[in-house]
């Protein structure tokens, strides 16, 4: 049996994660996938680095498993997947057959945000709060905007203490050196055509994985809140193609988040 582990976005929590796992139950082949989200630590301000140590002990140890990265999860995924450069570069995992990423990176996130990270560390946290539902809805949903998803994202937003989340924010703009050419194991990595947050340009760094696989879906950033009956298909796919040991029918347990699908 499979294990699909998931590592949420900047929240760290499981209000968002939802919509795909409900999507990969629908799908012949995949009948009684189960799903677990892993949360971060809701109340300690930790780098990537320190992070990923904080994740690696509860990875599958005797399975077979995915690691799922969504947005602020992708490059903590590549660093668990080996990815890592010097000091950051942990042991891949023994058991592990694939990486997902969902509307991640693999460089600095925003990279015009970049030269603000100072500032944005030294903004008061509770800001976080004061930002209009009405950005929060350009920014990350665009016409996928629903009141119910906009609610779902400022309950998540709430899971954690304004100042880990915005230590993860600036986390985001200068993320440990990962070397994509070093990851074993296949990469799939999918991306909204209308993601206002990650620029087009910065899936770039994710072709430098030996085997891997871009594919773009007409959606917002929150791709697997907005398009998961669409993503559900790749997804299923690439974890059919990949596990080894999983045939249809087998369930699959994971623990985290799961990812999105689009064209090539």
């Amino acid at each position: 049996m499979s294990v699909l582990v998931i590592l949420p976005g900047l929240d760290g929590s499981p209000q968002l994660q939802g919509a795909l796992p409900q999507a990969l139950q629908k799908l012949p082949g995949i009948a009684g996938l189960q799903h677990q989200t892993l949360l971060y630590p809701p109340e300690q301000k930790l780098d990537y680095l320190a992070l990923a140590r904080w994740v690696q002990p509860q990875l599958p140890p005797d399975q077979p498993f995915f690691l799922l990265g969504e947005s602020f999860g992708g490059p903590l995924a590549l660093l668990l997947a080996g990815c890592g450069q010097g000091d950051a570069r942990l042991p891949p995992p023994k058991h592990l057959r694939g990486v997902i990423l969902a509307a991640s990176f693999a460089t600095c996130a925003v990279p015009w945000a970049a030269p603000f990270r100072p500032a944005i560390a030294a903004w008061p946290a509770q800001a976080l709060y004061a930002v209009p539902r009405k950005v929060w809805s350009w920014w990350l949903l665009g016409r996928w905007a629903t009141p119910a998803l906009l609610n779902a994202l400022q309950q998540a937003l709430r899971h954690s203490d304004p100042a880990v989340l915005q230590n993860r924010a600036v986390q985001a703009l200068q993320p440990p050196a990962l070397d994509l050419a070093a990851l074993s194991v296949p990469l799939l990595a999918l991306r909204g055509a209308q993601d206002r947050l990650i620029p087009a340009h910065c899936a770039q760094a994710l072709l430098q994985a030996p085997q891997h696989e871009l594919h773009t879906i007409d959606g917002p950033h929150m791709l697997l809140q907005t398009q998961a009956e669409v993503c559900a298909p790749l997804v299923a796919d690439f974890l059919l193609r990949h596990a080894g040991d999983w045939h249809p029918q087998q369930q699959v347990g994971f623990a985290t988040a799961l990812a999105p699908h689009g064209n090539p």
